[in-house]
């Protein structure tokens, strides 16, 4: 019997505007979503049923007053209870924003920018630890100023997708402001000029598959950082056009270098192992259950030093990949993976906080249903067509 697949959100008319809601109108406007996502994975004992909204499938079922500790914790009887009811999620642990670049840091075992816990321990000081900071990225040999990279954590609800929020700093001229969990400091890594000798900023993005990287491209940014003939920056300090090259910040899509495919697949693949190692230890101690962590879809961002060895920007789980020029690749790989995985498993699959758009989700569908594999489209319930001003 072919397993059935869903799509919510699949072709519902989108928005003629944005609509604002107040903090009140988000907590039920997630409510409902969350109801209806619950709704729907219980209405059929075999599905794969895709929830692209970035809404907690949970958060329903939880009591937003508990305390932090207490409110995981009952997430995570929520989600063996899913589990034990014959669910199978397709990322069955949370990246806690970006705390989990704490954790890779600390363990030092994939190359990665300087990366600085922005929590001062007890009896420091801040200019001890902005001197700590410094000494450990040390000084450069090529003339080009340390520089430092400020980005949000994402934990506490402070926009980190997309580029928002990042900020280059000269360290010498910040008062840098510590004991704000929602900070991370990195040092900055300049590209190499004698693989991208124009001097532009560029980094790759990898999508991984159960662990395999599957397709790979190289995101350029939209002014050049370096000038390629004096080696000296065309701007200090650089504005964004010219360290951020996301598609959405106006970046530009590139195919990579071929002479760095083996070691940034190679390296994409231990980057996984890792990212494995930090959804048991979250399964385990966040949500305090069993089971082993499962991460069937990853998005890996690398940068490259001087000497072009890749070192990791981040990861992401739920990546938007709108601007993709080569979607229906993806599609392809993602739709029979679905399919294998489905018969392989004989259980429903979640697909929770995946992608950040509907684009990918509804051709991978579309591909699903053109190899007779049943799909049933899902929309929104009047209630949530009406909170987002739709008639």
């Amino acid at each position: 019997m072919s397993p059935e697949f869903s799509l919510n959100l699949g072709n519902t008319p989108q928005p003629r505007e944005r609509v604002e809601m107040t903090f009140d109108q988000r907590i039920e406007f997630a409510n409902v979503l969350s109801k209806t996502v619950n709704v729907a994975l219980e209405s059929q004992s075999k599905r794969i049923f895709w929830n692209p909204t970035v809404i907690d499938p949970f958060r329903c079922k939880v009591n937003d007053d508990l305390k932090t500790e207490e409110y995981y914790k009952r997430i995570g009887v929520e989600v063996k209870k899913m589990e034990d009811n014959g669910v199978e999620m397709l990322n069955n642990f949370e990246l806690m924003a970006k705390k989990y670049l704490f954790y890779l840091a600390q363990l030092n075992r994939i190359a990665m920018p300087y990366t600085e816990t922005p929590v001062l321990e007890k009896r420091e000081k801040a200019k001890d630890k902005t001197k700590k900071m410094l000494e450990n990225i040390g000084k450069r040999s090529d003339g080009l100023p340390v520089l430092i990279v400020k980005k949000p954590n994402g934990l506490f609800g402070s926009k980190s997708h997309g580029g928002e929020g990042i900020e280059i700093l000269d360290p010498n001229k910040t008062d840098f402001k510590w004991n704000d969990n929602d900070l991370i400091f990195q040092e900055f890594i300049y590209p190499p000029l004698d693989i991208f000798k124009d001097g532009y900023m560029r980094d790759a993005r990898i999508i991984l598959i159960d662990g395999e990287p599957k397709v790979w491209y190289m995101r350029r940014a939209k002014d050049r950082l370096i000038n390629p003939i004096t080696k000296k920056l065309d701007e200090n300090l650089p504005s964004r056009s010219r360290f951020l090259s996301n598609l959405c910040q106006e970046g530009t899509y590139e195919e990579p270098p071929k002479e760095l495919k083996k070691k940034s697949f190679q390296f994409a693949r231990e980057i996984y192992q890792e990212i494995l190692d930090w959804g048991n230890l979250y399964r385990k101690v966040t949500w305090q259950i069993g089971g082993e962590a499962k991460c069937r879809f990853l998005a890996v961002d690398l940068l490259y030093d001087q000497n072009g060895n890749p070192k990791l920007l981040e990861v992401d789980t739920y990546p938007n990949m709108n601007l993709f020029p080569k979607g229906e690749v993806l599609a392809e790989k993602m739709a029979s993976y679905l399919k294998e995985l489905s018969g392989k498993t004989g259980k429903s699959i979640l697909i929770n906080n995946l992608f950040c758009d509907n684009k990918l989700a509804n051709e991978t569908t579309r591909i699903l249903v053109n190899k007779n594999i049943k799909c049933e489209q899902m929309i929104f319930p009047p209630e949530v067509l009406e909170m987002l001003g739709r008639r």
